[in-house]
């Protein structure tokens, strides 16, 4: 993993982006989040991986709930209504090679995070590739994943409770399920996207990474 976002989490309000290194030090005063950026590391991580299962309250670093995390904006405001968190990664040379303008951006996966019963719940999962992007819609149970380019939108509905609303678990099967024609599709892609498209299952297989060591601040 190559770095993480995040907005309107704890004491974080703007959309922040940190890259990060293999050895990776925090330096802080107190309650300046610390403990908060070693949290949403491994958040971000989890992203990757899977959209159930999320812990917040992981030791050592215990989050709360989604009041103790979404930024407090203040006034009429209040409390902000969505948080979100990310991770960068670095995408597969199958992947790098089908970017027309031959540049190599990393692979962005975004959760945004509600309210659910006082609990933090992911609303929304988006994959980023320059400028292509899955979005999986959480909030409609599963049902809907949208891909949107500059050539092309197109959204697939159906029967994706099937996977678990992991949306890695989806992706890398799509070829199989257009092929079978599992779901409906709705838009039309343009051969260009037909390929990235496709290419994208071939992404998360190789998107391997491991899962960030964090350790507690010493003071």
């Amino acid at each position: 993993m190559d770095g993480i976002t995040f907005e309107n989490v704890r004491c974080f309000k703007s959309d922040q982006e940190i890259p990060i290194k293999p050895v990776t030090i925090l330096v802080g005063e107190n309650s300046t989040g610390k403990s908060t950026f070693l949290a949403l590391t491994r958040i971000a991580h989890d992203l990757l991986d899977r959209i159930t299962l999320l812990d917040f309250n992981e030791e050592p670093f215990l989050l709360g709930s989604f009041d103790q995390i979404a930024t407090y904006i203040g006034g009429k405001s209040g409390r902000a209504k969505q948080f979100t968190i990310g991770g960068l990664f670095p995408a597969p040379k199958i992947i790098r090679e089908m970017q027309e303008d031959g540049s190599s951006p990393l692979v962005r996966i975004k959760g945004s995070f509600s309210s659910s019963y006082a609990e933090p719940i992911l609303s929304t999962w988006e994959l980023t590739y320059g400028s292509r992007k899955f979005s999986f819609d959480v909030t409609d149970e599963g049902k809907s994943l949208f891909f949107k380019s500059s050539t092309s939108s197109v959204k697939l509905f159906g029967a994706l409770g099937f996977f678990g609303f992991n949306p890695k678990s989806l992706l890398s099967t799509l070829p199989f399920i257009l092929e079978n024609k599992m779901l409906k599709l709705e838009g039309k892609l343009s051969q260009i996207d037909k390929k990235f498209f496709l290419g994208f299952s071939d992404l998360l297989i190789r998107l391997v990474s491991q899962r960030p060591y964090v350790a507690c601040p010493l003071f």
